[in-house]
């Protein structure tokens, strides 16, 4: 009984003062980016590290009865990630907290395009949002409209001997004539004509940003920042560390948004494989 009151005081009293320490730590982005929100298209790498608490099995004991050994607990959602991660993708989803906040009050615009919904229609749709039925994601409720409309997919069955979704989408990047993009897969190599294509989308289309957690990206950006065409490009690529730090945003431990919207059993045990996300086999083991 008394467990059970803890628990119930717990998701009362604890989500509001998680949501202010959010709103504090976006107030001085707020000002820098002023009343015109910032448009940012967003990788998909970074819709992957969103979800940061997931479903898992929690023991509570174990019972021993004559001739059998049982292990009763329960599924619960529990962090990902210790407080104590010095993971460098620890250090980038510190920051999303704050990304979101602005993008939910209006400040930041987060898009999408053609080619980054092609990726994801070839891969579970869980990667992005979720495995469990308590995982949780900052991206949870969010719409991102596409920059340059919908991705171009053929679709039927097997029989007809159609290329895959994945195929389908290096042939459209093979074709294209556009300038930009093959000044940028000079760069990036043959092997990152997908990388060449979301910078060349994001500087086309006006984005403040290319928000993504691809680190040799950024390295191979990085490293030829003081020659055309990266010279020229409005549009930057960025870690959500980078855009955090650029515009003020503090950090905020995931660990403290573990009650906010809560769809089942809370818990603040753990995941035995901190800092990793259970594969989706995992879970259906666990159902």
């Amino acid at each position: 009984m008394l467990t059970r009151f803890i628990e119930r005081l717990r998701r009362r009293y604890l989500p509001p003062p998680a949501a202010k320490v959010v709103d504090s730590s976006i107030q001085r982005a707020k000002q820098q980016i002023g009343a015109r929100p910032l448009s940012v298209l967003v990788d998909n790498s970074v819709l992957s590290i969103g979800v940061i608490h997931e479903t898992a099995w929690v023991s509570s004991g174990e019972s021993t009865l004559p001739g059998l050994s049982i292990k009763p607990g329960y599924s619960a959602r529990v962090p990902i990630y210790s407080p104590n991660d010095t993971s460098e993708v620890y250090q980038n989803v510190l920051f999303l907290p704050g990304i979101t906040a602005l993008a939910r009050q209006g400040a930041v615009q987060l898009m999408t395009s053609a080619e980054l919904a092609a990726e994801r229609f070839r891969q579970p749709n869980g990667r992005f949002r979720g495995y469990g039925l308590f995982d949780n994601s900052l991206f949870d409720g969010f719409e991102f409209p596409s920059i340059d409309g919908p991705p171009q997919l053929t679709m039927g069955p097997k029989y007809l001997g159609l290329p895959t979704i994945r195929e389908q989408q290096h042939q459209r990047l093979r074709e294209s004539k556009d300038g930009l993009y093959g000044e940028l897969l000079t760069h990036f190599g043959p092997t990152n004509d997908q990388d060449a294509w979301h910078v060349q989308t994001a500087e086309r289309n006006g984005q403040f940003c290319f928000l993504t957690m691809d680190f040799k990206l950024c390295n191979l950006v990085r490293a030829h920042q003081h020659h055309e065409p990266f010279l020229s490009l409005k549009t930057r690529v960025m870690t959500p560390r980078e855009f955090g730090e650029h515009f003020g945003i503090r950090p905020v431990p995931p660990h403290l948004l573990i009650y906010t919207n809560p769809k089942g059993p809370v818990s603040n045990q753990i995941s035995g494989k901190t800092g990793r996300r259970f594969s989706r086999k995992r879970y259906e083991r666990l159902d």
